[in-house]
């Protein structure tokens, strides 16, 4: 008879079940995979990443140092293309001296 038992209490070690093992482990953030990469002959550097339920991601770098990124859109949802209509996807250029 344990301690508890003895004092009219439930036996506390036969309730509590031993905490519960780790069977998996998930990963947060996973490595990103470029859908597309293309290293060309001068030096120029283009990676492209689809990630679902996200705006495709271009990147793009030179070997002169400027790096361009397309902006994502302010509206994500899904819409029909006006092909008279200019897009709105501009890139950003940055110049590291």
């Amino acid at each position: 008879m344990s301690p508890e038992e003895a004092a009219g209490l439930p036996d506390l070690k036969a309730i509590n079940r031993p905490p519960a093992n780790v069977s998996s482990k998930v990963e947060i953030s996973p490595p990103r995979k470029p859908s597309f990469h293309e290293l060309s002959s001068n030096g120029t550097e283009i990676t492209e990443y689809r990630d679902k339920g996200k705006p495709v991601e271009i990147n793009v770098q030179s070997n002169f140092g400027t790096r361009y990124q397309m902006s994502a859109p302010a509206d994500t949802s899904p819409q029909v293309r006006d092909n008279g209509k200019a897009s709105t996807r501009l890139p950003s250029v940055n110049l590291r001296y």
